[in-house]
């Protein structure tokens, strides 16, 4: 007698709408839900890429802004340091940066000209030398003969000359000459002291003439 719980073996498993002797799935409510899974599962996996390329494109504009702001190093300021002049491009810079290489200007300063004033020599005629009243002398024991005076520099200039003393006898005979060369700042005056020496005393008496040359 056949038990009344056993299942025919041509019913199908799959339920009452599968067709006798046919995998459930193979029918056409079986194959909708096959294909409602599949799509499931690649709008998952879609999902899940597009939410991974939004993180990693989210990190990579997170490190570009923190290299535009840096400063050399990770202890530099944040991206307010991009205007810095000490940035990794150091292009503005205009000294010891890279960018200064090309920027570098020579300037060559020209020789200062130096002025030179032509030599002015002094006027004679504006050099006053006398002799001293008393000081053209004869000395008998030393043989010597002597004249002092004073000159004095009336140009604007330096005046280098040579003051020329001749001895002469009573007679106008020259007896010796000397001379002495003096310097003198403008408006100076200054005494000068000649030396001759004859043996012989002067016929007459001795006189003194003195000029500039």
């Amino acid at each position: 007698m056949a038990d009344p719980t056993d299942t025919p073996n041509d019913t199908p498993t799959g339920g009452s709408d599968a067709p006798a002797g046919r995998p459930w799935w193979r029918g056409p409510g079986g194959v909708a839900a096959v294909l409602g899974a599949v799509v499931l599962l690649v709008a998952g996996v879609l999902l899940a890429l597009g939410a991974a390329d939004g993180d990693e494109g989210a990190g990579g504009t997170a490190t570009s802004t923190t290299r535009r702001g840096g400063a050399g190093g990770p202890d530099g300021p944040g991206p307010s340091g991009a205007s810095g002049g000490s940035g990794p491009s150091g292009r503005t810079g205009t000294g010891g940066g890279r960018g200064g290489r090309g920027s570098t200007t020579t300037t060559t300063t020209p020789p200062a000209t130096v002025e030179t004033t032509p030599d002015v020599e002094a006027d004679l005629a504006r050099i006053r030398v006398a002799i001293t009243p008393g000081t053209c002398l004869w000395n008998a024991d030393t043989l010597d003969l002597t004249a002092r005076g004073t000159i004095r520099n009336d140009n604007p200039v330096d005046a280098v000359v040579s003051i020329d003393v001749t001895f002469l006898d009573a007679t106008g005979a020259e007896i010796d000459f000397a001379s002495e060369l003096a310097i003198l700042n403008p408006g100076e005056q200054a005494p000068w002291d000649v030396l001759g020496a004859s043996i012989d005393p002067p016929n007459g008496g001795l006189r003194c003439e003195v000029a500039l040359s």
